[in-house]
This record gives structure tokens, C-alpha cells and sequence, in this order.
């Protein structure tokens, strides 16, 4: 660790003692032969004498802080030199090798996200296609709102459905005027108890509220046959259906009745210009009886 004096293993220390006692000890044992004359030692015991003075000092030494730096600095260059020209040639390989493989994940990545993309829109295609197509089926069967949202398509300039929602709305309102002629033979006493004659406003409300809208287009044409009634009554509960009523069928026949005093001339394809007409014109037709406009033929 930088900056802690290191300590060395007795291992260590040998193998320097072993490497300073190789360069001293030919020069040495000049000297100790000469000295063995004088003493009568052996040469292997003055060896085995110096080899075990010269541990002793050199363990002494690598106990000096000096030493001590001077063997961290050289493991520390050893290893810098064993990280430059072995392990990082390793590492950079292994980076060009991750790399390569990346920039190719990021290729394949990249066509899969163009072919999701196009799978995508294909899919909306399809799907914007399939909701269009049940759009039609749905105002065809008598379904208000889906009648308006397809009015509200033909009247977008820029929808690519624009002309095929027109076509549709122009053969619904052909359709109503063909089944017009053909209505419910509507046994009143039998189906509902009650006898149209005699029956009250709030009656026939309660019956457009709660019957099949087949029998409805038949209901408005035997409310307002009823003069009974004022006329300001009977408009005002065509207008309650031209605002509300979400059978197509119904709403034609609303307008038709309404048209017979508004006399505007339109299909249910703007249908508004009937509620418009009655909230402008009503108070006229409410201030008395004797001043309401008379009675136009059916």
C-alpha cells in the first residue's frame, strides 16, 4: 500500500541475501582464506560464519525505512511494467472485441427498430381501417353516435376516409327513406295497454322511453296526428327527440314531422337546423292557441 512501510517475508529476505552474498563473497573468501591460515578455520565454517553474519545485517537493513521505500518503489514499478506489456494488451483486445460485437448488436438493434417501426404503422393501418369499417356497420344499424362520428369524418377535409364516410352517410339516408314506407302495425291495446286516442302526452313519452325504437318512427307519426294536443306540445317533443334519441330511424321521422312546419327541406345529416328552427320560432307558436300557425297536412 502507498505511503505504509512494507515488511519483508523471511522468504524475501533470504533470496536478497542470497543475491548480495553472490557478488561479495568471491572477494570474501580471499580474505577468509588467509584468515583460516592464521585461525586454523576450515573454509565451510568461515562461509557458514559470514552467511549467517551477513543475515543477520542485511535483516537489520530491510528494518530501515529507507530500505523499505526503496523495495515498495521497485514492486510498484515491477507492477506498473507487469500492467503495461501483459495485462493490458489483454484488456485492450477484449475492449475491440466488446466493441465489435456492440456495433453490431446496435446494427441488428437498429433494423429491428425500422421493421417494428413499419410493423407499427401497418398495424395502425389496419387497425384505423378496421375501426372505419365498424364505424359504418354500426350507424348502418341504427347507432347515433356512430352516425355522428361519421358525419364528423365527411366533414374533415384532410381524412383520408373523407369521401367513403360521405358515400356512407348518402346510402343510410336513401336506406331510411326506402324503409320509411314500410312501419310497426302497432297493436296498441295489445302490446301496451292503451288506447292512442285517449292516450296523454306523458304516455307516449314514457313509451318512447321504454320500447323497442322499431316501434318508434310509428309512435311520432300517431302523436302528432293527435290535435288534441297543442301544437307547441307535439314540437316540443319532437325537438326533446331530435336532441336525445339514439335511433337513427327515430331521428328521421322526428325531422320529417318537424319539417312539416319548419319546412327546411334537410336530411338527418344536419339534423341541428331543426333544433335551431324550434328554439327561434317556439315562443310564437306559444303565446295562444288561437295565433298558433294552423295545422299543415301530414
Amino acid at each position: 500500500m502507498a505511503g505504509k512501510p512494507q515488511t519483508l517475508s523471511e522468504g524475501q529476505k533470504k533470496e536478497v541475501v542470497r543475491l548480495f552474498w553472490k557478488k561479495l563473497l568471491t572477494s570474501m573468501l580471499i580474505f577468509f582464506a588467509i584468515l583460516g591460515g592464521i585461525t586454523g578455520w576450515s573454509l565451510w565454517e568461515i562461509k557458514q560464519r559470514v552467511e549467517a553474519k551477513m543475515e543477520e545485517l542485511v535483516a537489520k537493513q530491510f528494518e530501515e525505512p529507507q530500505i523499505q521505500e526503496v523495495v515498495r518503489q521497485v514492486a510498484a514499478e515491477r507492477a506498473s511494467f507487469l500492467m503495461t506489456d501483459q495485462i493490458m494488451p489483454d484488456v485492450n483486445s477484449f475492449k475491440i472485441e466488446v466493441a465489435s460485437v456492440s456495433n453490431g448488436l446496435k446494427g441488428k438493434m437498429s433494423q429491428i427498430e425500422v421493421f417494428i417501426s413499419d410493423a407499427n404503422i401497418a398495424l395502425d393501418e389496419v387497425r384505423s381501417i378496421s375501426d372505419f369499417s365498424l364505424l359504418v356497420t354500426k350507424a348502418s344499424s341504427d347507432d347515433r353516435a356512430s352516425f355522428d362520428a361519421l358525419r364528423k369524418i365527411a366533414d374533415t377535409g384532410n381524412h383520408k376516409f373523407q369521401e367513403i364516410a360521405n358515400q356512407s352517410l348518402n346510402q343510410i339516408v336513401v336506406d331510411l327513406a326506402v324503409t320509411e314506407r314500410y312501419e310497426y302495425d302497432i297493436k296498441w291495446k295489445e302490446y301496451f295497454n292503451l288506447d292512442p286516442a285517449k292516450a296523454s302526452l306523458a304516455e307516449f313519452d314514457d313509451l318512447l322511453n321504454n320500447t323497442n325504437p322499431a316501434y318508434h318512427s310509428t309512435m311520432l307519426k300517431t302523436i302528432w296526428k293527435q290535435q288534441r294536443f297543442p301544437k307547441v306540445k307535439r314540437l316540443d317533443m319532437l325537438y326533446r327527440v331530435i336532441d336525445t334519441t339514439q335511433s337513427i330511424g327515430t331521428l328521421h321521422r322526428a325531422c320529417l314531422l318537424m319539417n312539416v312546419e319548419a319546412k327546411l327541406g334537410n336530411n338527418i345529416r344536419l339534423y341541428e337546423v331543426y333544433l335551431k328552427w324550434w328554439e327561434e320560432n317556439r315562443e310564437k307558436y306559444n303565446k295562444s292557441p288561437e295565433n298558433q300557425p294552423t295545422d299543415s297536412n301530414d
